[in-house]
């Protein structure tokens, strides 16, 4: 889950800090932290975001993938919503 904040760095942009749980041996915070931050700094609200991936045998190059995949997932999301930039 995310929440919105005013950037550290410039005060007039805003960005979020993020809490994640993740189960032992799980990497999927990685793509919810970038999600839920990223959606709520644009959507200026509270977000949760959920994700579950599981892949046997997956490589470097499937993981880049995925993260590419859900940029491009939550870009729509923020289109969709009339927050794209």
């Amino acid at each position: 889950m995310a929440t919105p904040r005013p950037s550290l760095q410039d005060p007039k942009k805003w960005s979020a800090t993020s809490s994640n749980f993740t189960f032992v041996g799980h990497k999927e915070d990685v793509v919810v932290k970038m999600t839920s931050e990223k959606l709520a700094s644009r959507l200026k609200t509270n977000v949760v975001v959920a994700a579950g991936i599981h892949w046997d045998e997956i490589s470097a190059k499937d993981i880049e993938i995925i993260q590419h995949l859900t940029v491009r997932l939550s870009d729509q999301i923020l289109k969709k919503l009339g927050r794209a930039r």
